[in-house]
This record gives C-alpha cells, structure tokens and sequence, in this order.
C-alpha cells in the first residue's frame, strides 16, 4: 500500500502535542547534559522544520551516548523522520521510544507508539511486522485496562487494509465508544470515515443504502 505519509504521527497522540506529530512529548522535558539541545529539538519539532527537528534529535542521542535517551526523544526523533517521510528509518527510533516508555511503565504511552507502527508498517506493506506489533499493544491494553489508546489501535489500520466490513465497522465503534468515554478532540473526529465506509460496505453487500444513511 501507500508509499508515503497518509496519517501524522499526532494522530496516535490525546492531544499533547499533536500539532508536532509526537504526542507523548513534553516539550519543557529537561534532560541532563542535552538541555540546549532538547529544547532546539522540540522547538523545531514545534516548529514544523522536520530535517532540523531530524538532525538535531540525532545530535541529542549522540551527545548522550553511551547513556539511553529518555523515550521522549526517541519519539521526536522518529516522528521528525516520519513527517519527512523516512519511514523505514524512523522505525528504529519509535521502537527505543516503545522500549523506553515500557520500561518506565507508562504503558498507554507504549500502546501509542506501538498503534503509530502497525499503520506505518502497514503502510510500508510488513502485515506480519504490522500484525506482531499489535499484538504487543493489545497484551499491554489487558494488563493496564481500558484508556483512550484502546481507539488509537482499533484505528490503526485503514480501511483499505481491513477488506471485512464486518471487522472496520466494530473497530471504528470501538474508537468512537473511547472517544466519547475519554473526551479527545484528536480521536474523535477518527472513527467516523471509517465508521462510514463499513456501513456503506454493509448496505452496497444487502443490494440497498439504507445502512448508510
């Protein structure tokens, strides 16, 4: 399928910085030994300069090497490549970024970044790498239980990649229901093309539009 950008990264974020394509960042993050750097990242990021955001978040992981960056970077990292563009080299950085917030237990925000790799490999057509992807974030979803990122990954494959409109319509439901139960101005507007698309594919399969309406 698509050989670039069909969806910013912002669009797995609640909000936090969806304008910058990297929800879970905080742009006043502080990290010793790259302060200077981080802020000059982000504010690129902000800022929609992808390759200084780009080259600037390489610099920051190198002036920090040997210590791990904190996943916040890596995130930034990753979503300057993707808006870039650079798909396959933005996998590496948002695979640290799920490992890192894994690691501190922030585990909706591993889910986030685990639904931004399912529809970028998607994407990229790696169904099994999509598909191995979102089993990880739907074995996080049951040890944290329900939360917003539940829609991000009901929503993380398109529609074209879901060819049963059985399984699109339940899926954009799914995000719709979350959307509503965890207010999110970024997931709400979502669900509803797809949501669409399945009931129309319902309608057009029983011979009439009905459905549709």
């Amino acid at each position: 399928m698509g050989s670039g950008p069909v969806d910013a990264p912002g669009g797995v974020s609640a909000g936090r910085g969806a304008e910058t394509g990297a929800g879970g960042i905080d742009p006043t993050l502080t990290v010793p030994g790259a302060r200077d750097g981080v802020a000059a990242a982000f504010g690129h990021l902000a800022a929609a300069r992808w390759a200084w955001a780009s080259d600037t978040f390489a610099s920051v992981v190198q002036d920090l090497s040997p210590s791990e960056p904190p996943p916040q970077v890596w995130e930034g990292w990753a979503a300057s490549l993707f808006l870039l563009g650079s798909w396959t080299a933005s996998r590496v950085p948002f695979e640290a970024a799920f490992a890192g917030y894994l690691d501190q237990g922030q585990l909706p925000d591993a889910v986030r970044i685990a639904a931004r790799l399912v529809g970028m490999l998607e994407g990229m057509d790696l169904k099994p790498a999509a598909t191995g992807w979102e089993g990880r974030a739907e074995r996080l979803l049951k040890r944290h239980g329900p939360c917003r990122e539940v829609g991000y990954l009901a929503l993380a494959r398109t529609g074209c990649e879901l060819p049963d409109p059985t399984e699109l319509l339940a899926r954009a439901e799914r995000a719709l229901a979350v959307s509503l139960t965890y207010p999110d101005l970024t997931l709400q507007p979502r669900p509803l093309t797809p949501h669409g698309l399945a009931r129309a594919s319902h309608a057009r399969a029983r011979g009439g539009w009905s459905l549709a309406r």
